[in-house]
């Protein structure tokens, strides 16, 4: 179970990482790409400007599908981890509850 667990922990590292290259492409990191390739002459000024436009847009799509794997592995990991569920604090609420009334009596 332990190396199971392991293994799950360190996939959520790894799409955590993927996630937060992804995450970092902001609008001023894409200009200055551009921007570098319109100086080294690599491109026009208005491919750079399309080309940043096209990075964001890029960036914002693999944010979604990083956000939507990262949640298939949280669940996973919440899976085979041995946690209580929402339905075993119930029973355990009652259980509780029955004993104090008895104890009561």
């Amino acid at each position: 179970m332990k190396k199971q667990v392991d293994r799950t922990f360190a996939m959520l590292e790894k799409l955590s990482l993927i996630g937060l290259g992804v995450v970092s492409m902001t609008k001023n990191r894409a200009d200055a790409i551009a921007e570098e390739l319109v100086k080294t002459g690599e491109v026009s000024a208005v491919e750079g400007r399309r080309l940043a436009q096209k990075l964001l847009k890029k960036s914002a799509r693999q944010r979604g599908e990083a956000e939507v794997e990262i949640r298939k592995a949280v669940k996973i990991a919440m899976r085979t981890m041995p946690l209580a569920t929402k339905e075993d604090l119930k029973k355990l609420e009652m259980r509780i509850a029955k004993l104090e009334k008895r104890k009561r009596k």
